[in-house]
């Protein structure tokens, strides 16, 4: 048996293979395929068109928070097209889509309705991660663009939201990421040579700009377009710091991009520790709980998460590495399962 797990988001469409043999349950392949569907929504068509053939499952489970995008009028519309979407690329298939209780419903109850689909992959992890293993914690999944915050208790979730609205004004959907935020977002008020200041909130350098300059991810991790269309590199992204401050990199100078740099990425992990702390709190995590990171830019910030926090971290659960958790991997295992 052979399972594909889809997660169709705004910027990125990750999928993941699961296959089931006589040694057990594995995941066997990983894909992340950059795609802004606000620019090129008929991508999508090719990008499953090309993955198929690559996985060649037998069974499909996907979930989505692409369907707010401002290419779509509606949420519930954007959801019903991406459902089309994936179903018209794999028509003898059988599709099955989650929803916010973290379980699997055909693609027509889906249609039906919409809102129930739509932006619901944090349920797809945190249904697994209560089903394998996560008792009395939280799972902080820090992607390019959001954080999703999901507390468990005695096995069960207990968050509060269901939608992105909800769940941001719960604190459970933090919308920053390692990559795409605004640096000026992440950052305000920096200090530049001796002196506090603002910085500039116009769209010239991203928090992935800091990460690539101070040696974080290399061009090929910079997922993204960059703000001016210039090079994913260094003395690029260099060039576009020092402009979130009204400077240029030759007055500025290399050292100077680099101090930028440094507070861009320590404020921006300041914010999440703050958004983690609050949703700790109000569930009365303490150094008994588990602290389970997962997304691509987990790594950046967890040293700072787990100090500030307290919690006992988890780095591996369910028989998979703390790294290799996310909605596809998890959508592709509870297919097979």
């Amino acid at each position: 048996m052979r399972t594909l797990g889809l997660d169709i988001g705004g910027a990125n469409v990750k999928a993941a293979l699961a296959i089931y043999s006589a040694k057990g349950a594995r995941v066997a392949r990983q894909w992340s395929v950059p795609l802004e569907l606000f620019r090129d929504r008929d991508g999508l068509a090719a990008l499953l068109g090309d993955l198929l053939p690559k996985a060649g499952p037998d069974a499909v489970a996907l979930t989505m928070t692409g369907e707010l995008c401002d290419c779509f009028k509606s949420r519930s519309g954007g959801a019903r097209w991406i459902m089309r979407q994936t179903a018209a690329a794999m028509p003898d298939l059988d599709l099955r889509i989650f929803n916010h209780e973290g379980e699997m419903v055909s693609i027509n109850r889906a249609m039906r309705s919409p809102m129930s689909v739509a932006s619901a992959n944090w349920a797809v992890t945190l249904r697994w991660v209560a089903a394998h293993g996560l008792e009395n914690g939280m799972v902080v999944d820090i992607g390019t663009t959001t954080t999703d915050i999901l507390p468990v208790k005695n096995g069960r979730p207990s968050t509060r939201g269901k939608d992105d609205f909800t769940r941001a004004r719960e604190g459970e959907l933090f919308y920053a990421g390692y990559m795409r935020t605004h640096a000026s977002v992440a950052a305000p008020r920096i200090v530049v040579r001796g002196k506090e200041m603002d910085t500039c909130p116009e769209y010239f350098a991203i928090v992935g700009d800091a990460h690539l300059l101070l040696g974080d991810i290399v061009a090929k991790e910079y997922t993204c377009p960059t703000p001016d269309g210039g090079p994913r590199t260094r003395l690029g992204a260099a060039r576009r710091l020092c402009r979130m401050v009204l400077g240029d990199l030759d007055e500025m100078g290399m050292e100077e991009a680099v101090n930028i740099a440094r507070q861009v990425t320590g404020a921006q992990a300041a914010r999440l520790v703050e958004a983690a702390a609050g949703v700790a709190e109000r569930e009365g995590f303490g150094k008994e709980a588990d602290l389970l990171l997962v997304g691509s830019g987990a790594s950046f910030y967890s040293a700072t998460l787990g100090q500030r926090l307290g919690m006992r971290m988890v780095d591996r659960l369910g028989g998979l590495d703390a790294s290799k958790i996310n909605p596809a991997i998890c959508a592709a295992m509870l297919r097979l399962e």
